[in-house]
């Protein structure tokens, strides 16, 4: 995994400058190494952003809309099992969230990596993109009779019904998980032992 240094940005609407962790001018969006973080968040702590740049944090989603609607961004995710310690990726060459009226949908297009097309699942039902987000506090997912969030372990993320991958849930948990890994066989279990989420702006 590449070295990590911290930084601050300039988002648009926000007065004051935001701190992050930077890995090659990616921005971190979403850092989670070791469970120390909680993120059972309410859909506030989650438009809002919470934890601590110095450990495990999420920026917010109102700071990814406002920088991917003032900008062309690409995306990258990366997952470490909890099998193998192996850490795999996936790029997308274009990323944008939609603005809360429209609940923080997320759009995502132009695939690369070795850990599968996460948010364009084989089933139809794993689609994660064009994905609404989905808090335990607010029920924006496709999923007919359950809240997926609220089911899975209360970690908010685009749902569908409900998806092939989930990076916010109870870190050592089984919804703490990345399908894709046993799917490509790069591992034969699922759970992950750690998740970062970066933009890079093109």
């Amino acid at each position: 995994m590449a070295q990590s240094t911290h930084t601050t940005i300039s988002v648009p609407t926000f007065g004051q400058p935001t701190p992050v962790i930077s890995v090659n001018s990616w921005i971190v969006w979403l850092y989670r190494l070791d469970g120390s973080v909680p993120f059972n968040g309410t859909w506030a702590d989650y438009r809002d952003g919470f934890g601590n740049v110095a450990r495990e944090y999420w920026l917010g989603l109102e700071k990814l809309t406002q920088l991917t609607n003032n900008g062309q961004y690409r995306a990258r995710f990366e997952f470490k099992s909890v099998q193998n310690e192996s850490w795999f990726s996936s790029e997308y060459d274009s990323f944008q969230i939609d603005p809360e009226s429209n609940w923080y949908t997320i759009h995502v297009s132009g695939f690369v990596g070795d850990a599968g097309d996460q948010f364009n699942y084989m089933n139809p039902n794993g689609t994660q993109n064009g994905m609404n987000f989905t808090t335990w506090d607010s029920d924006n997912d496709r999923a007919s009779e359950i809240n997926c969030a609220a089911a899975t372990g209360k970690g908010g993320w685009w749902y569908n019904n409900c998806g092939a991958h989930i990076m916010t849930n109870p870190f050592g948990s089984k919804w703490f998980f990345n399908r894709w890994l046993a799917d490509l066989k790069l591992a034969t279990d699922s759970k992950l032992d750690g998740v970062r989420a970066m933009i890079q702006r093109v």
